[in-house]
């Protein structure tokens, strides 16, 4: 391994990829096939696409999204929560049925709200304490003014809290003042705090962060312009919490002008400001701008070989799939491991094995070194390609990632590749 070259400007460390020598099981795996009845079964979820998804208790959980049911000629705005194992046979299991959608609207002509959260796309969850927070989202006023399309207006604020032990989901009312309604926006959590960043709304550029000790929202930072050095208002872009606690990556999205981004920004918890990441990676192998794509922390801490070629302190992610372009949607199927020194910009790419078809809207989560992609929604493009039944999907695909963070792994690359250093003054 190269010494990191130190440059007045920039430091970074790029992987050129020469050749592709993987070993058995290092490509994506599909571990649940779409089934042919978009509602799935009594083991299976139905299919959905922009729904949320983490990990609690070493089970890969979904919850809400989105479809629309062609034979019924409906909308379906999903509630319902499900949980996989992590082990074969990656068994389904139903946590919770979600609210009915008459019982929903009934809440909030009362000017209540519902038991649980209603069908939604568009939101987030994080994971805090072993407990799953969900925030925003929208259904295009379904549940609130009976439409079966999307209107404005109709996005949301709520947050709630689900107990994966009582199973219940429960409404929460942080003190004071709280962000605008928003969806396909991101949040991650840092420290005590879930930090919330982006969304559809105009004025959706602002930073927020939910005290989860105090119960209570702080706006951080109001939207700072491109022409002020800042990423603007984004929306489906992804992001993922700095691996050091001092603040966030975001990568990618769309502005709201229109234009998608292929640019990285950190934002700097204790500075409260942002600084512009540039990718680079050699020969223009770079991602390219790309939305609603999936991004998941990588963590680092049992994988001897990554900490080998990683600055102390780096972040790592995983990036999966997205559109890369608009508005006629093109669905990518690159998978990408990137580490990266917020703090110095120092940076490693490396370029994973393909999907086996092209997604966009779906869900990528990292437990221990396995990554699991959930859900999402083909292009059209891509259908007419697949043999795959429907445009949305309810298939898990499996990729193990101990080729490229394991010690072993690492040595078996560097047979087949070569570290380059590039500089940029």
């Amino acid at each position: 391994m190269q010494a990191y070259v130190r440059t007045a400007f920039l430091r970074v460390l790029v992987y050129n990829v020469l050749t592709h020598t993987y070993v058995r099981g290092s490509e994506w795996q599909v571990i649940h096939e779409t089934t042919s009845d978009v509602w799935g079964s009594r083991r299976t979820p139905p299919v959905r696409f922009s729904h949320a998804a983490a990990v609690l208790h070493d089970q890969v959980v979904i919850t809400h999204g989105f479809f629309y049911d062609v034979e019924a000629r409906a909308a379906q705005w999903l509630s319902d929560t499900w949980s996989m194992s992590i082990l074969s046979p990656y068994t389904w299991k139903k946590l919770h049925n979600g609210v009915d959608a008459a019982a929903a609207a009934k809440a909030y002509s009362t000017r209540k709200v519902p038991a649980a959260p209603c069908g939604r796309y568009g939101a987030t969850v994080v994971v805090y304490k072993q407990q799953m927070w969900l925030f925003g989202g929208t259904d295009g006023g379904f549940s609130k003014k009976e439409l079966d399309r999307s209107k404005s207006g109709t996005d949301m604020d709520e947050l709630y809290v689900y107990d994966p032990k009582e199973h219940v989901w429960t409404f929460v009312s942080p003190r004071g003042k709280k962000p605008a309604p928003r969806y396909l926006h991101t949040a991650v959590v840092v420290a005590d705090a879930m930090l919330v960043f982006g969304g559809t709304k105009n004025t959706a550029g602002d930073v927020w962060s939910f005290n989860f000790k105090k119960m209570t929202w702080t706006r951080l930072l109001q939207a700072v312009a491109l022409s002020r050095g800042g990423p603007g208002s984004l929306y489906a872009h992804c992001a993922v919490a700095a691996a050091d606690d001092t603040g966030f990556i975001v990568h990618g999205g769309r502005h709201v002008d229109g234009d998608i981004s292929d640019v990285m920004w950190f934002f700097d918890l204790k500075k409260q400001t942002w600084r512009k990441l540039p990718v680079h990676v050699m020969h223009h192998s770079n991602p390219p701008a790309r939305f609603f794509h999936a991004m998941a922390a990588v963590s680092l801490a049992s994988a001897a070989g990554a900490q080998a070629v990683t600055a102390k302190g780096a972040t790592a992610a995983l990036i999966v799939g997205g559109s890369i372009r608009s508005p006629v949607l093109l669905c990518s199927t690159e998978t990408w491991l990137m580490f990266v020194d917020p703090h110095t910009n120092d940076q490693i790419w490396r370029r994973l094995p393909n999907l086996p078809y092209g997604l966009h809207y779906h869900q990528v989560i990292v437990h221990h070194e396995a990554a699991f992609v959930t859900a999402g929604h083909l292009c059209s493009e891509v259908k007419q390609h697949t043999n795959l039944p429907h445009l949305y999907l309810n298939h898990v695909l499996r990729l193990d990632l101990s080729f490229w963070l394991g010690g072993t792994a690492s040595d078996a690359h560097h047979k087949s590749a070569t570290w380059q250093v590039h500089e940029q003054h």
